[in-house]
């Protein structure tokens, strides 16, 4: 990638089954193994975990956020106050499907215009 953007950086990483640096000027690339009780090596290794929790928790957080969304966020008039209620009544949106309109309507901060918006996106109906 680094070459296709046409840029001339040097490339390092730690190599995690052999503990060995790797790295890439180019065509004059060449390994280096630490010590592993060396210094350098303790702080190399240190910097490796912790960039790769920083991802994890990055993706991590994507992943949190995108189980958040629910088909509710796609509804006209529903917002999280709502959406939060309905899940709190039925316990998950399958029950919210199959619910009807007197049963939607009865959960706080749904109406009865609202239950039938609910009600015709999940059962493909005009009335």
């Amino acid at each position: 990638e680094l070459i296709k953007l046409n840029l001339n950086i040097p490339i390092i990483g730690l190599a995690k089954r052999y503990e060995e640096i790797v790295w890439d000027f180019k065509k004059n690339s060449s390994n280096i193994i630490l010590k592993k009780n060396s210094d350098a090596f303790k702080v190399i290794t240190r910097l490796r975990d912790e960039s790769h929790r920083f991802a994890i928790t990055f993706h991590r957080s994507l992943r949190n956020k995108k189980t958040l969304e629910s088909i509710l966020d796609s509804i006209d008039g529903i917002g999280n106050f709502k959406k939060n209620n309905l899940l709190k009544h039925f316990g998950s949106v399958a029950k919210i499907k199959t619910a009807s309109i007197k049963s939607l309507s009865s959960v706080n901060g749904i109406g009865v215009n609202t239950a039938e918006i609910i009600y015709k996106k999940f059962n493909n109906t005009d009335g």
